[in-house]
């Protein structure tokens, strides 16, 4: 009697034996024993569930974790493996239910608060999966994956100087997380400090060389300090790597567009949306080289199926109005340039093309021209710092004060047409 009681806790011990050296296959009978022996065993489904998690049987470990959770529904354990479990099955929301059950059970559960960041993110809610890694990185300020996490969940939200600052606690605290230097070099590029990027990106390859994020890094920093032949070079490495690298084949054709090489640029992108057909920046980019050899049908076609993909990427709308600005579709392109304003009010560019497109608008007055281009100039006016006086002037100046004009755009550019009011203006009893 006593052996047959103690039998499925046997069968347990040994399948967790197994779990510990990696055997999930050697662990699944034994515990399927437990279980035919004692079917309400509880830790043995649950371990059941671990081992099956762990061979990629998804749904069968879902069903082993739902069943525990109904019988134990306050552990905090048996909520954080089946949030693993959906997350696997990309099941996002039943996961972050899940993660938020654990929470409730536990709130300094560590591991539940990164997981939980991770299901966020994965759903594009960055700002909750930012608060859930800060409060994983407050817990436990010594692990450095809520510190990368972190990072990625800053990246998206464009917090470039802050992802550093998350990337490089991250780093410092393995200094053999060679996705960490990956990521803090991806920071630093994004502000402009190409210099300052190189060093830990390379560090990362000489830890991980085969690593493909890390040489499509090196390859952006290098490109960014004008090495293109190295970026070229950096990116091949990083195809080879991973042949379906959708980003990498997408950066090699941005560095065939700024050759003037548009035909390789667009093999490199069709290229990349033969692995991955969804791709929203692939298939604005391949939009802008199509334009660029005067395809621009295609091209906006080509916007189009970017914006489809993904209704706020701002870029995309801009790049559409430029297409259909060239297509004299004047209409459309000012709302396309209207919609990437609402989305990205601060890019200057944008704006600028908004307003050489309303001067194609014939609907569009002189009055509403120059009020546009007025409010332009004036938030321009609010950003700008005004530079220190340089000129001690002692006396009266000559008059009339003579100036010097000189850019390459008088020659042949709608600049110098612009400039012809403000000479005409011009006292020449003054200037």
């Amino acid at each position: 009697m006593g052996s047959a009681v103690s039998a499925p806790k046997t069968l347990l011990k040994e399948a967790q034996d197994f779990l510990k050296r990696g055997q999930p296959d050697k662990a699944e009978p034994l515990l399927k024993q437990a279980l035919a022996a004692d079917p309400a065993f509880g830790e043995a489904r649950y371990e059941l569930g671990g081992a099956l998690l762990h061979l990629g049987r998804l749904d069968e470990a879902a069903i082993e974790l739902e069943v525990v959770s109904a019988q134990v529904t306050d552990n905090p354990a048996v909520w954080l493996r089946l949030g693993d479990i959906r997350f696997a099955q990309a099941r996002l929301d039943l996961a972050v239910t899940c993660y938020r059950r654990v929470l409730s059970i536990d709130p300094a559960i560590v591991s539940a608060h990164n997981n939980l960041g991770n299901a966020l993110l994965s759903l594009g809610q960055e700002e909750e999966a930012a608060k859930a890694y800060r409060e994983a990185a407050r817990l436990d300020p010594t692990r450095p994956e809520p510190w990368n996490n972190l990072g990625v969940a800053l990246l998206g939200l464009e917090d470039y100087a802050e992802a550093a600052e998350a990337f490089g606690r991250a780093a410092n605290l393995n200094p053999g997380f060679a996705a960490a230097w990956t990521n803090l070099a991806s920071a630093m590029a994004q502000l402009g400090r190409f210099k300052d990027a190189e060093a830990p990106v390379r560090k990362a390859i000489e830890l991980a060389p085969q690593l493909p994020e890390a040489h499509n890094t090196l390859g952006n920093v290098l490109a960014g300090l004008n090495q293109r032949e190295e970026a070229r070079a950096s990116y091949g490495r990083a195809t080879a790597l991973r042949p379906a690298y959708v980003e990498a084949h997408v950066n090699l054709g941005r560095l065939a567009m700024q050759a003037g090489d548009h035909e390789l640029a667009k093999r490199h992108y069709r290229h990349a949306l033969s692995h991955r057909p969804d791709s929203a920046p692939a298939l604005d980019a391949l939009g802008v080289a199509l334009a660029a050899c005067g395809q621009t049908d295609e091209a906006i076609r080509s916007h189009e199926q970017a914006i489809a993909r993904n209704p706020r990427f701002a870029d995309a709308y801009v790049n559409l109005g430029n297409a259909l600005t060239a297509s004299r579709r004047i209409y459309e392109a000012r709302k396309a340039y209207k919609r990437a304003i609402s989305l990205n009010p601060g890019d200057i560019e944008t704006q600028q093309n908004h307003l050489m497109c309303l001067c194609y608008d014939e609907t569009v007055d002189g009055d509403a021209l120059y009020r546009e281009h007025r409010r332009f100039g004036d938030y321009q006016e609010k950003r700008i710092t005004p530079l220190p006086a340089t000129l001690k002037r002692g006396g009266s100046l000559p008059k009339p004060l003579r100036l010097g004009l000189v850019s390459p755009d008088f020659r042949r550019h709608s600049v110098a047409y612009f400039l012809e009011p403000l000479l005409e203006a011009l006292d020449p009893a003054l200037v």
